[in-house]
């Protein structure tokens, strides 16, 4: 039976001795940086698109509604309830992208508009 090692209990020349000295290094010869076709004038929306695909938002929003429906019957919100569209739960992941990538100590800071 092999024996059973974890890493992070060994030191490094103990780690190469169980698992072999490898110092070659593979040379890297695959094209980098973006691999497919984004147009002559791409906007952040079709790199956006092009990531998630229209059929994931299509079901985010079919599942939403069909969610809220399910949640909000019997209940006088669903008067209230309109069905989201994908242009909005676009907006909503790019908010959460834009917020990922700026943070800021407080959620109401995003919408504050003093300098």
């Amino acid at each position: 039976m092999a024996r059973r090692v974890d890493p992070l209990d060994v030191s490094f020349d103990e780690y190469r001795a169980i698992f072999g000295d490898s110092d070659e290094e593979d040379e890297f010869s695959a094209r980098s940086g973006i691999v497919v076709d984004v147009g002559a004038d791409p906007k952040a929306d079709d790199f956006f698109t092009f990531m998630f695909g229209e059929d994931l938002f299509d079901k985010i929003v079919e599942e939403t509604n069909r969610y809220a429906r399910q949640m909000l019957t019997d209940n006088e919100r669903l008067g209230r309830w309109r069905d989201v569209t994908k242009a909005e739960v676009k907006a909503y992941f790019g908010m959460c992208v834009i917020m990922g990538m700026n943070i800021l100590p407080k959620v109401a800071d995003y919408w504050a508009t003093r300098e």
